[in-house]
């Protein structure tokens, strides 16, 4: 028994992951031991970059990302035998896992941000905020150009981690990596990652054979000695001389350790052929690893819905109001009641009878602007009275509009004005919600999918804010460390598709006064009146609460329709703002949540 134990060497690279972990696990605040995603590098100002550096270590939280992590500990412990690859030591676990983190980061950048508006298509969530921790990254990169160094001919032996590695030739050893890599990625979840790995594995595979056929790169002796100096190498093949002719074959060294041969007859392969091979198979590898990201991407969608959040009391207050305020367009009027008639129907259309009449949002229609001004209102208001939806409820089977015809001498009348009067008089008005969603008449919802979205957004803030109302019930919240649920939503793109949280609605309403103001002592620099509300709800602004953040779909669900028909007067591109793109918020820092839609 003990001579067989023996034989068996132990990665000191494992050992020093594992006390770095504990130690990180024991000593290093909450705050600072956070999983990587690209997110921080990407959006924050400066790039956030300590999650990137730490990953390898930071403890894995869940049973299966435990699993994981003592799976991947294991493989490095006992996967090295005499020699000491330089890939698997400290500083080449770093340094894989640097360009892992980069290529990730790239990806993030390229899938999320470049293409999230040119080319929606190609848009994932996924790439930008899939999180990652521990070394299995890493091991499919180490074993991304094991494999492919295999089965180079210029080398035919493994970069191999021991002993008893199968030859090049064997499919037991390809089979090996591949099913400890995948089992490693469907334990810790994170396919974008481990897909990054394999592809800076193979980039190492191509770049050592690139510099072995130009320099013939360092030389390790298969014993495990270390580097031998090239001059010493070129003593040793000149007295090798005599029996290289003998027995027909020389030894080429590699960067890990291991000899290729050729036979008497044998010509080296050239250096296109070699580097064509590697690059064909890492193609080959990495397309496989891409299937793993296409299954997880198709099968993680998950939203939730409105019937998770049961029967309210009678006594709770309705859920949902959806307010569109709607405005005359000064090139278009004939043009703007079809829009706006095609917007309301687009929520109200979309609305599913409800088991509560609680539940079911109610639509409202409001303006600041009379009869003359806005004619569409009043035309927009006939054709819903005339189609009303009894199936959802006395409270929401019609579409209810409200002119506002309150004067406002001390303020300059602009969007400022009108958004300020549309949250007083949502907050204010009989049966109010919990939650309001503001949207301008030239948005509707994409569809079923963009109203399943909304559903979920707003399940979800409802979700996160009723335990929090029963811990404050119960005076346990005092105790609570984090700042509170979030209590904003966006789902759409400038003032559409904001949700607040009736709270939160009167320190909106107040901001956006103070814009308003006519007499040039305003405390605050210009702002839009979109961006004032967007700031109040992410918590840029501190009198609406820091630290809250708000929850975001992944996806723009409303869509512009408006083009060059804007309320305030200028063209906007037909372009802009479409169904399906990226979130403008999507990967920012202060987006508490974002669901993958």
């Amino acid at each position: 028994m003990k001579g067989a134990l023996s034989g068996i060497s132990v990665n000191p690279s494992a050992v020093a992951i594992t006390l770095l972990t504990l130690s990180v696990a024991l000593w290093l605040p909450n705050s600072l031991v956070l999983p990587f995603r690209p997110t921080g590098p990407i959006f924050s100002r400066p790039p956030d970059v300590l999650p990137a550096l730490l990953a390898p270590v930071v403890p894995p939280e869940g049973f299966f990302a435990s699993l994981a992590r003592i799976l991947q500990i294991a493989v490095l412990a006992i996967s090295i035998a005499p020699r000491n690859p330089v890939l698997l030591t400290m500083g080449g676990i770093w340094t894989v896992w640097c360009l892992t983190a980069a290529m990730r980061c790239l990806l993030g950048f390229l899938l999320g941000r470049a293409v999230g508006w040119a080319a929606p298509s190609f848009f994932n969530h996924l790439a930008v905020y899939e999180t990652s921790t521990g070394i299995g990254p890493v091991l499919v990169a180490i074993d991304a150009a094991t494999v492919l160094l295999q089965r180079l001919p210029s080398d035919v032996s493994p970069i191999p981690s021991a002993s008893s590695v199968p030859p090049a030739s064997s499919r037991p050893s390809i089979a090996i990596h591949t099913l400890i890599g995948v089992i490693s990625c469907i334990l810790d979840g994170a396919p974008w990652t481990y897909a990054s790995g394999a592809a800076v594995g193979f980039f190492v595979a191509i770049a050592y054979v690139v510099a072995e056929s130009v320099t013939g790169g360092p030389i390790y002796r298969p014993s495990g000695e270390g580097p031998v100096p090239l001059h010493l190498l070129e003593d040793e093949e000149e007295e090798g001389n005599s029996s290289t002719a003998a027995n027909g074959s020389g030894r080429r060294g590699n960067l890990y350790g291991a000899g290729g041969h050729y036979g008497s007859d044998s010509v080296p392969p050239s250096r296109v052929a070699l580097v064509q091979a590697a690059f064909w198979r890492g193609a080959a590898h990495v397309l496989v690893s891409l299937l793993l990201v296409i299954v997880a991407t198709k099968t993680s969608g998950w939203l939730p819905n409105l019937s998770q959040l049961g029967s309210p009391p009678p006594s709770a207050r309705p859920l949902l109001d959806i307010v569109l305020l709607t405005s005359p367009r000064p090139r278009d009027e004939k043009g703007i009641a079809p829009m706006l008639i095609n917007t309301t129907d687009s929520f109200f259309g979309a609305i599913s009878p409800a088991a509560s009449p609680l539940i079911a949002p109610r639509v409202s229609v409001f303006t600041h602007f009379s009869s003359k001004e806005h004619p569409a209102f009043d035309v927009a208001k006939a054709h819903f009275d005339a189609h009303p939806r009894p199936e959802l409820g006395e409270r929401a089977s019609k579409v209810v509009f409200y002119r506002d015809s309150d004067s406002h001498a001390d303020v300059r009348l602009g969007h400022h004005l009108h958004l300020a009067e549309l949250l007083r008089w949502s907050w204010e008005r009989e049966g109010s919600s919990e939650w309001v969603l503001v949207a301008e008449d030239d948005f509707p919802v994409c569809g079923d999918w963009g109203w399943r979205g909304i559903e979920g957004v707003i399940a979800e803030l409802e979700l996160q804010r009723r335990p929090w109302v029963d811990l404050r019930a119960s005076g346990a919240a005092e105790g609570v460390s984090h700042a509170g649920p979030p209590l904003a939503g966006w789902v759409g793109a400038g003032g559409s598709g904001l949700i607040l949280h009736r709270s939160l609605m009167p320190i909106a309403e107040r901001l956006l006064r103070l814009y308003a103001t006519s007499d040039g002592r305003r405390p605050l620099a210009p702002l839009p009146a979109d961006l004032v509300v967007q700031q109040c709800m992410s918590g840029e602004i501190s009198l609406c609460g820091k630290d809250r953040g708000m929850i975001i779909s992944s996806r723009m669900l409303m869509g512009h329709v408006g083009s060059g028909n804007s309320a305030l007067g200028h063209n906007t591109p037909g372009s802009r703002w479409r169904c399906r793109w990226r979130h403008p918020s999507h990967g920012l820092p202060y987006v508490k949540m974002v669901l993958d839609v």
